[in-house]
């Protein structure tokens, strides 16, 4: 048994964190948002050092809490004491703490240390409410490199339709098609090639 599969969460897209693993090149820079005690952070650290290859994972949570809304209602908050010291040990008992490199902050506020153009992955799990998932989109879609990808969980989880109207809402204005895997999202930032004959075509639609 792996190690991530003793700690509570939630944590059902291993399929996504395989595939993005699998064709990261060398340096790539992988951010994970909302980990709570890193069931799902210490599964794609693990298989990032699996890989042999050199990428850095970011884990980005505030760490005061289990869940912001009620699309898991099944979580205490009565228990969510040491959330962080709790994360930490399971990356150390893990012996993955060297690939994780945390982030104890808002998601905004990790967001802004980050140049445009310079992710590869982002992977939204953080707060679910519809403003809340507008903003951590606004935020880190920026950051996502040409070719890069953002996802998210709950995607078609009817506990949190925020989720899914603000994802919407979001590629809509992107003019962007999502993948729908299981009950998490993905869109690829398209390429520069993509942008130009995009405008292009804007351009002769446009009446002289």
């Amino acid at each position: 048994m792996d190690y991530h599969e003793q700690i509570p969460g939630w944590f059902d897209f291993a399929d996504i964190y395989d595939h993005l693993v699998e064709r990261a090149g060398e340096g790539a820079i992988f951010v994970e948002v909302g980990a709570y005690l890193g069931r799902s952070s210490i599964y794609l650290a693990s298989r990032i050092k699996r890989s042999g290859k050199r990428i850095r994972l970011y884990v980005v949570d505030l760490w005061d809490g289990w869940v912001y809304s009620a699309c898991h209602s099944d979580a205490s908050l009565s228990q969510a004491k040491d959330v962080y010291g709790e994360f930490v040990r399971n990356a150390r008992r893990a012996q993955v703490e060297d690939i994780i490199h945390p982030l104890r902050m808002s998601s905004e506020r990790a967001a802004d240390l980050f140049e445009d153009g310079t992710i590869d992955f982002v992977f939204l799990d953080a707060d679910r409410a519809y403003p809340a998932v507008r903003r951590d989109l606004q935020a880190w879609f920026p950051k996502v490199k040409r070719r890069g990808v953002l996802g998210g969980h709950d995607y078609t989880n009817a506990d949190c339709p925020d989720v899914r109207r603000a994802v919407d809402a979001f590629f809509q204005d992107q003019a962007l098609t999502l993948q729908v895997h299981g009950t998490s999202y993905l869109a690829v930032k398209p390429s520069p090639r993509w942008l130009n004959a995009s405008s292009r075509a804007r351009q002769r639609l446009v009446p002289v």
